[in-house]
């Protein structure tokens, strides 16, 4: 990591600066700025499948497959740090229930 010459402020502490990771298979998506701040309420894009979801029973997987490369708001970010994309004006309408949503990593949105 590079070092980081200006202190955080408190509010940012926990938050982690996603410029500075790089994913080893993630060369192909473009980060988001470190300046972006990345939080509920921004619009998103579902730039890179997950490799994990392929082994997801076919109900899951179709949603994914669906959503993919379309542009989503962040719900949340839950305790495990993933970013819940609410996808439930596509996918309630198509594949039914209510308020679908999908949760990613950083590292497949842009």
């Amino acid at each position: 990591m590079r070092p980081n010459n200006h202190a955080a402020p408190e509010c940012l502490k926990q938050l982690v600066d996603i410029q500075e990771y790089v994913h080893p298979v993630s060369a192909n998506v473009r980060l988001l700025p470190a300046t972006t701040m990345v939080q509920p309420g921004s619009i998103v894009r579902f730039a890179r499948m997950p490799d994990w979801v392929a082994e997801l029973p076919d109900e899951s997987r179709c949603v994914f497959e669906f959503c993919f490369r379309r542009t989503y708001r962040i719900e949340e970010i839950d305790a495990q740090g993933l970013f819940v994309l609410d996808v439930s004006a596509d996918a309630d309408e198509q594949f039914g229930g209510f308020m679908n949503d999908i949760r990613l990593e950083a590292e497949f949105l842009e």
